[in-house]
């Protein structure tokens, strides 16, 4: 299995969040891992800095109008609600996220870690 292949599915576990997963190597004390992890994050970011663009995050929409009525003994009122245009919304989003992590998780491979369940 080629490491490329392998981040994409660590990428996809992490995303899960129905476990915790964390970098092991046996060989490698917490306060190592650590170090390599951020050496590693370092790296990463220096191949694929923050790249930030404005981005659609949801599309503009209709809401319809609605009429809602009350009767009070033998008097029926109705209020009548417009539709409602919402705009698209925009945020700002960095596209090297995903390249980042891929580039983090194959420098931690390389020092021989493996992605790993937590067990609690």
């Amino acid at each position: 299995m080629n490491l490329r292949y392998l981040s994409l599915i660590l990428a996809t576990l992490t995303l899960t969040g129905c476990a915790t997963y964390e970098w092991s190597q046996p060989e490698r004390t917490p306060q190592q891992r650590d170090a390599d992890t951020l050496a590693c994050e370092r790296e990463a970011l220096g191949i694929y800095p923050q790249r930030f663009e404005t981005v659609q995050l949801e599309a503009a929409k209709t809401k319809p109008g609605r009429t809602t009525c009350t009767t009070k003994g033998d008097t029926k009122v109705c209020v009548t609600e417009p539709a409602k245009n919402i705009p698209a919304r925009y945020g700002k989003q960095d596209l090297n996220t995903e390249p980042r992590a891929e580039a983090t998780s194959l420098c931690m491979g390389s020092k021989g870690y493996q992605w790993v369940e937590v067990k609690k």
